[in-house]
C-alpha cells in the first residue's frame, strides 16, 4: 500500500532472542523479513539494560537498522510478571539505562515508545520529568533517537490491553505541549488515528519536531486506508501500482506469499501458518459489499488440507476472491 511509510513489528520479547542464539528457526520466525516491508522497525520488551543489548546486537545482525523500547504496553503479563511495557513508565533511570544499552550493542537507530502516564503517575508535569530523565541518556550523536507517545495513559489494573486503547482519553494536546517543549527531540503521536485526513489534519497542527503519526489498528481493520499515503502524506508523483485497485493489492500480495511459502507435494501448509499470513487481508473489504463471505472463504479454504496441499497460500486467496463483484475488486481504492 506504501513504500514510504516504516513498519513496526509487534513486540519480541529481549530474552525470547538471548536465550535462543543457537536456534535459527526461533529467530527466523521472530526475526526475519522481506525487503519489500523496509524500512522496518523491531520492538523489543524488556527491562535489563544487559539482556536489551544482547537482543539489540541480534537483531542488527538480522539487517535492521531501527530497533525500540516498549514502554507503553499495559498487558498484564508485560507489565505485571514481567514489570516491562507501560510499567517502565514508573522508572525512568531504568529506561535510560537500557536506552544507553541498546545504543552501545550495535550501530543501529534507537527509539521508545510510551504513554503520558501510568496509572497515578499521569500529570503533565510527570510526563514532562519522564522526558527529560529519558533525554539526559547518554547516547551517540549517530543514534538518531526518537519518541513515540500513545496519547493517552495506561491502567495497569482493572483494564485489559483493549480497554487501555480506547477507555483511558486521549488527550493530544497535553502531547503538543510537553513534547513540542522539548528542544531537540523528535517523536511521533500515536493513538485513535484511523484515517490519512486525520492523520494529515494532526501533522498541521503539531508542533515543528513531530516528525510523524502511528496508526496502528487501522492497519489491521482497513488496510485500503493507506492507499494513498505516498503522495497525499510525502508528496509522491504516484502510489504504488499495488494501491491502485483491491485486485491489484491481493495480486500483488498473492505473488509475495508464492514465493514466501513453497508449494510442495511431500508436505502441507499448516493452518497456522496460512491464518498467519492471510489475517492482515480480513479488512481488504471492510464497509464494503461481499466483506463478509471474503472472511468466511478465506476461513474455509484455509482450513481445507488437500485444498492448502494442492494450491498453497496464494490458492487460497484466489480462491476466496471469486465470490467478489468484479466492480469492488477493480474500483480505484479511494
Amino acid at each position: 500500500m506504501t513504500k514510504r511509510s516504516q513498519i513496526w513489528s509487534e513486540m519480541v520479547v529481549d530474552k525470547v532472542l538471548t536465550h535462543n542464539t543457537q536456534n535459527t528457526d526461533v529467530l527466523d520466525d521472530h526475526l526475519a523479513f522481506s525487503c519489500f516491508e523496509e524500512p522496518l522497525t523491531l520492538q523489543l520488551g524488556g527491562s535489563e539494560p544487559e539482556t536489551l543489548g544482547h537482543a539489540t546486537k541480534i537483531v542488527h545482525q538480522y539487517g535492521y537498522s531501527d530497533v525500540n523500547l516498549n514502554a507503553g504496553c499495559p498487558s498484564c503479563k508485560v507489565a505485571g510478571v514481567g514489570e516491562f511495557g507501560a510499567a517502565l513508565m514508573k522508572k525512568p533511570l531504568v529506561i535510560r539505562k537500557c536506552l544507553e544499552a541498546m545504543a552501545a550493542a550495535a550501530p543501529i537507530r534507537v527509539s521508545l515508545k510510551t504513554r503520558l502516564g501510568v496509572d497515578e503517575l499521569d500529570s503533565r508535569e510527570y510526563f514532562s520529568s519522564f522526558l527529560d530523565t529519558v533525554l539526559a541518556s547518554n547516547l551517540p550523536s549517530s543514534c538518531d533517537f526518537s519518541v513515540t507517545v500513545h496519547a493517552r495513559k495506561a491502567w495497569l489494573k482493572g483494564l485489559s490491553p483493549a480497554q487501555n486503547r480506547t477507555i483511558p482519553p486521549l488527550d493530544y494536546q497535553r502531547a503538543f505541549d510537553v513534547c513540542g517543549s522539548k528542544s531537540g527531540l523528535k517523536w511521533y503521536l500515536n493513538g485513535g488515528i484511523n484515517t490519512l485526513e486525520e492523520a494529515q489534519e494532526l501533522l498541521q497542527q503539531a508542533p515543528p519536531n513531530m516528525e510523524g503519526v502511528m496508526m496502528g489498528r487501522a492497519a489491521m481493520n482497513d488496510p485500503c486506508v493507506f492507499a494513498n499515503t505516498d503522495v497525499l502524506l510525502y508528496g509522491e508523483d504516484e502510489n504504488p501500482q499495488s494501491a491502485y485497485t483491491r485486485r491489484c493489492l491481493l495480486d500483488a500480495y498473492c505473488d509475495y506469499i508464492h514465493d514466501k511459502y513453497t508449494i510442495s507435494t511431500d508436505s502441507v501448509v499448516s493452518v497456522g501458518d496460512v491464518f498467519k499470513a492471510v489475517k492482515p487481508l480480513l479488512g481488504v473489504f471492510h464497509g464494503l459489499k461481499g466483506n463478509k463471505s471474503w472472511r468466511s472463504n478465506l476461513d474455509q479454504f484455509s482450513r481445507n488440507e488437500s485444498f492448502r496441499r494442492e494450491y498453497g497460500i496464494s490458492g487460497v486467496i484466489q480462491e476466496a476472491m471469486k465470490d467478489i463483484d468484479i466492480d469492488i475488486l477493480d474500483a480505484k481504492i479511494q
